[in-house]
């Protein structure tokens, strides 16, 4: 005998109404009078079961600002040259 489980909908913000969870098989089965599955959940609910509330939905993390570009380190001056030794005098 299979179980049922709610499913949340990220999209409307709420627990689905289009579909629900078959367990253990994890098989998503539409809300379609004309689907077997779906009938017979209805007959499983009709015994008196009820499904599983759907899994907690974790909160979308916050944006965070993006960070302000760093200015770039100015290059370090090239070191001047040594001047070349004067030739000495005869």
């Amino acid at each position: 005998m299979y179980t049922y489980q709610y499913l949340y909908d990220h999209m409307a913000g709420a627990q689905a109404t289009h579909c629900i969870r078959r367990l253990p098989d994890g098989a998503i089965v539409p809300c379609d009078p004309m689907n077997s599955d779906y009938q017979a959940y209805l007959v499983w609910k009709k015994e008196g079961n009820e499904p599983l509330p759907h899994d907690p939905v974790e909160p979308e993390p916050e944006p965070q600002p993006e960070p302000e570009p760093q200015p770039e380190p100015e290059p370090e001056p090239e070191p001047e040259p040594e001047p070349a030794p004067a030739d000495p005098q005869p």
